[in-house]
């Protein structure tokens, strides 16, 4: 039998890449050889910690030490994980900074050589955060020396203040011939965060500092959380063309909705997240939510949209001492949303679709797309609505109204889901039996949750 060590290189790489982790590690110590041959799939994927367990000597820090003293092994880096989210739990811990880690183990002088060649001009402000510990200004540093990423994944105790990150970005994809950084144009997927309550501290808005993510030019899937800004501007040029197709956004109110989107030529599917804390984007998240601008804003994707979801939530000022979620109101319609005619799958609140009309004036066709396959009603935000007026009955009634228009007229709708009811609440059986009949002659599948 032929020894591993003298099949071909592609060979061994085949056998190597069915190993777990653990297993890669210990081949690595075996020789120079293998140490050589396995590195490229030790530092394919990497996951990185940082939480209670390890407040100021995080696993980044180490990993940084190593990747400045042999960049060629960053070449290597196609996935990242930086995990952690419990920085947040308690009240005592809101609106504070992110603790410091330790940098001592770094070689500063190289790492400080390496934030000079980037040729960002705060330079030597991220060099003194760097030597007081700032996990931002780590961060930022470790990506500047990953050219061949593929995939990014942040969790919340990494995204509380990212404006060293934000800036290092900002030079390499929005002035690129005036500094030396990657091209990042391996990315196709990243994930910021999805926490639409994240508290900052005092004065700092993540806006500027996550917008550049858009510039990504292969980038295909974007999943993050933007503060609603008083006025919202891009960091350079609005980007001239993306190649997003899916879209989870959170946070960022609809009112700033249609500056971000106008961009996005070919999002294919959207999840937006509509979030409103009355202690958090005080100039802008309003407890007044605007219809017309959503509908304004998702027509814009009308020609390439396929799937939205669209959920919501009113939560208590807890900085303030509050323990009740505010109240909401709906102003406008989103009529106008029906002309996104390429719309297949459509995830909604009740709230937002029909709340803003009494009863007796509203059709639930009216802001739906004609060519929507699968429409989901969910009970976001009804709790929240300030003027509910809308009792089981009557949302049946306008549900049977629907059936009956449906078993009428020519319709793209398949599947209609139900989730208004907790599973233990639902509608009486006679009540539910009678849409069913009517949903069969439409043709449509009618769903309960379960």
């Amino acid at each position: 039998m032929t020894p591993l060590m003298n099949c071909p290189k592609e060979l061994q790489l085949s056998i190597f890449e069915t190993l777990p982790f653990r297993d890669l590690s210990s081949i690595s110590m075996a020789s120079k050889t293998l140490r050589l041959t396995v590195e490229p799939l030790l530092y394919f994927r990497i996951v990185l910690k940082w939480d209670k367990t390890n407040t100021q000597t995080p696993p980044i820090v180490p990993f940084l030490r190593t990747i400045i003293s042999r960049p060629g092994l960053a070449t290597f880096v196609r996935q990242i994980y930086l995990e952690g989210n419990d920085f947040h739990e308690k009240p005592g811990h809101w609106n504070m900074r992110p603790p410091t880690v330790s940098t001592a183990d770094l070689e500063m002088d190289h790492a400080s050589q390496l934030i000079r060649e980037t040729k960002i001009s705060e330079a030597d402000i991220w060099i003194r955060e760097l030597q007081t510990g700032n996990m931002d200004a780590v961060v930022a540093l470790l990506f500047s020396q990953l050219p061949k990423l593929q995939s990014i994944h942040f969790q919340l105790n990494f995204t509380v203040i990212n404006r060293w990150l934000g800036i290092m970005l900002r030079g390499a994809l929005c002035e690129p011939s005036k500094h030396r950084l990657p091209s990042y144009k391996d990315v196709t997927k990243v994930k910021f965060s999805s926490q639409s309550r994240e508290y900052r501290p005092d004065g700092y808005q993540n806006t500027q500092h996550v917008l550049p993510l858009f510039y990504l030019p292969k980038l295909h899937s974007l999943l993050v959380a933007v503060d609603s800004p008083a006025e919202f501007r891009w960091p350079s040029s609005a980007p001239t063309s993306t190649s997003i197709r899916s879209l989870d956004l959170y946070r960022l109110r609809e009112s700033r909705l249609r500056p971000l989107l106008w961009v996005l030529t070919g999002i294919e599917t959207l999840k937006w997240d509509l979030w409103f804390q009355p202690d958090l984007d005080k100039e802008v998240s309003k407890d007044i939510v605007q219809l017309d601008d959503l509908a304004s804003a998702v027509c814009l994707l009308g020609n390439t949209l396929k799937s939205l979801t669209i959920t919501g939530e009113s939560s208590p000022a807890t900085s303030y001492g509050d323990y009740e979620p505010p109240p909401l109101e709906f102003r406008g319609s989103l009529d106008a949303m029906a002309s996104a005619h390429n719309l297949q799958r459509l995830e909604i609140p009740w709230a937002l679709l029909m709340a803003s009309f009494s009863p007796s004036s509203k059709r639930l066709r009216d802001g739906v797309p004609a060519s929507v396959e699968h429409l989901i009603l969910t009970d976001d935000l009804s709790l929240n609505y300030d003027q509910w007026d809308w009792v089981d009955k009557s949302i049946i009634a306008v549900i049977e109204e629907e059936l009956q228009h449906r078993q009428l007229t020519p319709s793209s709708l398949r599947r209609l889901s139900l989730q208004l009811w907790d599973c233990t609440q639902l509608p009486p059986v006679e009540e539910r039996e009678r849409l069913e009949l009517k949903a069969t002659q439409a043709n449509i599948q009618l769903i309960w949750p379960e």
